[in-house]
């Protein structure tokens, strides 16, 4: 045991930290490429060493390996003989761990402590291991067109409830692990949220969520921006650098999914945006958008030679107060019929003054009976079909088309006339491709690496 104990670089608690500091920076090659070579140490100098600390190299290695997995997203990636995903290295690191947890509870040494440590690790790579049939879940919703956010959030706190269960936090050399995860899970629940309230229109909690994603993405990330301490909270939302070199690629989609929010976010609430920032930040804001979809539909509009480009909220089944924050005394309202469809975002713009739900964009009144007609009948097609919906009224000479987003939210394009069919072909193309995005299609898409 004399030379196991005498070569510094050797000593198995010293190698465990080392190798759950590398861990919790995300470094798993560096990780693993330091128990392996205690392990090819351990095999030359086999003299006096307990068999359970070469168990214990073995399983921090396959650790290394599925925490990489994991965080690059390779269990998503199509299967091949012979080979295990993140899941099942998981699996077996969990089965290992108990082994060595039980073996050292029979034994009074130094290696105890450690293998205690192991059994420590079971809970954190259950959880892991939860977390990847859930990326799976968020991964096939790519196939359906309205993803069940509510569901995906009920699995996704059932995941954090676990993690604040005492028993993930027996051990502090595991806390800063745990704490990474943590933060990576409330990150997306974060975003859920965000777009769940942006679906309902609601500004003030979207706005929340939104930043407490924004503060946790950058605390993973550890990049402060110069800029953001000179700018408004929205615009310090919008911008976010990272190295991407040093992230995981888990971080750098996170941001992605951040940044696809935000852009969202600009374009529901534009008409609020628009009226209450300073002068000069909408500019900004929509400048830090991944997407910019507001002035990509205004091109859209003058190139097209579109009559109005419109954003309809069907709020029948919604208590609204209106557009930004409100009075908490106002009583929420439930509006009923054709009142029930507001645009939220129309170009050109024309606003009602009257009414609880003043200074928002409407539609003409010449268009709204028949919209409303339009959307109703064909509401299974627009909920089902990635296909927007063509209409042309041939007595008034106008030909709507409808392309639906969010279950109660639908982008809309009025013409004053009828389009051939290669302009129609065009302008079908156009509002898939940014009802698409909007949905978050190829984001969720691109969780699978190439």
């Amino acid at each position: 045991m004399a030379s196991f104990q005498s070569d510094d670089n050797h000593i198995p608690e010293r190698v465990v930290g080392t190798f759950l500091d590398y861990l919790k920076i995300f470094q798993y090659d560096k990780a693993k490429d330091l128990v392996d070579k205690d392990k090819e140490y351990c095999k030359s100098n086999p003299q006096d060493i307990p068999s359970i600390w070469p168990m214990i190299l073995s399983s921090l290695s396959q650790l290394a390996i599925a925490e990489k997995s994991y965080s690059s997203f390779l269990y998503l990636s199509p299967k091949w003989f012979g080979r295990k995903d993140a899941k099942g290295v998981y699996d077996a690191v969990a089965i290992e761990c108990k082994k060595i947890e039980e073996q050292g509870a029979r034994t009074a040494s130094k290696f105890s402590s450690l293998a205690y440590l192991c059994g420590g690790l079971i809970p954190y790579v259950q959880v892991k291991s939860l977390m990847i049939d859930f990326f799976s879940s968020l991964h096939a919703m790519t196939s359906i067109k309205f993803c069940d956010r509510s569901d995906l959030l009920l699995k996704l706190s059932d995941i954090l409830s676990k993690c604040h269960d005492p028993s993930y936090h027996l051990h502090q050399q595991l806390e800063p692990l745990i704490a990474n995860f943590i933060t990576e899970c409330e990150v997306i629940e974060s975003l859920l949220q965000a777009d769940i309230a942006m679906s309902k229109w609601c500004y003030p909690e979207s706005l929340l969520h939104l930043q407490n994603a924004h503060t946790k993405i950058s605390h993973i990330l550890s990049v402060v921006s110069p800029q953001a301490t000179k700018t408004s909270t929205l615009i310090k939302i919008g911008f976010l650098g990272m190295k991407t070199a040093s992230n995981p690629e888990l971080h750098v989609w996170l941001k992605k999914y951040k940044d696809a929010i935000y852009s969202k976010f600009t374009f529901y609430f534009y008409d609020v945006l628009s009226k209450y920032s300073p002068q000069g930040d909408m500019k900004l804001y929509l400048n830090r958008c991944s997407n910019d979809y507001c002035t990509s539909l205004i091109a859209f509009h003058k190139k097209t030679g579109a009559s109005l480009v419109t954003l309809i909220l069907n709020s029948e089944d919604l208590t609204i107060k209106g557009p930004g924050y409100s009075n908490i005394s106002i009583p929420s309202q439930t509006l009923q019929g054709r009142e029930s469809y507001i645009a939220i975002f129309c170009y050109p713009s024309s606003r009602v003054e009257t009414g609880e739900l003043s200074n928002l964009p409407c539609l003409p009144s010449c268009h709204q009976a028949s919209l409303v007609m339009l959307m109703s009948y064909n509401e299974r097609q627009l909920n089902q079909s990635e296909k927007p919906v063509v209409s042309y009224d041939e007595k008034r000479n106008v030909m709507y088309v409808v392309s639906r987003i969010d279950p109660a939210v639908s982008l809309v394009v009025i013409y004053e006339s009828k389009k051939s069919d290669r302009d129609k072909k065009s302008i079908l193309s156009y509002l898939h491709d940014i009802s698409s995005s909007l949905r978050y299609t190829k984001l969720f898409s691109d969780l699978r690496p190439s």
